[in-house]
């Protein structure tokens, strides 16, 4: 599923989401991202933002093409395996479908309008995906042990209740 969420601030999260994120090593990287890093710890479910005035027509998911190559968030230039599952929109690829976000839709401080996807993708596929590239991580981690089809609803809902509160004045939380 894709969400698309206007007017965001993404400043510094607040403390009490700071501080549960170091506690599990994890560190803040602004609002928008750590609660997609907050909501998967905490629902099992990962989530990936997308900064929505980056994104040139449509996102959906297909397979890469010979000779493709994705800059991954961190820098780092892959060429991917032909029929690799990715994120694209019209133009270029996005994200490594369960496995790592790219740079051309990376959401930094000054990012207003996000994506907010929360997907179940094929276990297996991230898995080979995921080795292949030497690219292991926490969401990738989470995808290949499989997730309940229902999950990516409840992982969208809990980080729309937290992105809100992060947003509003009243930052007092109680649970989901």
């Amino acid at each position: 599923s894709l969400t698309k969420i206007e007017n965001v601030q993404n400043g510094p999260a607040t403390e009490w989401l700071k501080t549960r994120l170091e506690s599990i090593g994890q560190q803040s990287r602004g609002v928008v991202v750590d609660l997609t890093n907050f909501v998967m710890f905490d629902t099992g479910q990962p989530l990936h933002a997308f900064d929505a005035d980056k994104v040139e027509g449509q996102i959906h998911v297909g397979r890469s093409v010979e000779g493709e190559k994705v800059t991954i968030l961190g820098g780092k230039e892959i060429a991917l395996a032909t029929g690799t599952l990715v994120i694209r929109d019209d133009k270029d690829i996005l994200a490594i479908a369960g496995v790592k976000g790219g740079v051309k839709a990376e959401v930094t401080s000054a990012t207003k309008n996000i994506y907010l996807e929360s997907a179940n993708f094929n276990q297996a596929q991230v898995r080979r995906t995921a080795r292949s590239l030497n690219l292991l991580n926490d969401s990738s981690k989470r995808f290949e042990q499989g997730l309940t089809p229902e999950r990516f609803l409840s992982g969208r809902k809990t980080y729309l209740y937290f992105l809100q509160k992060e947003q509003s004045e009243e930052k007092v939380y109680d649970t989901v």
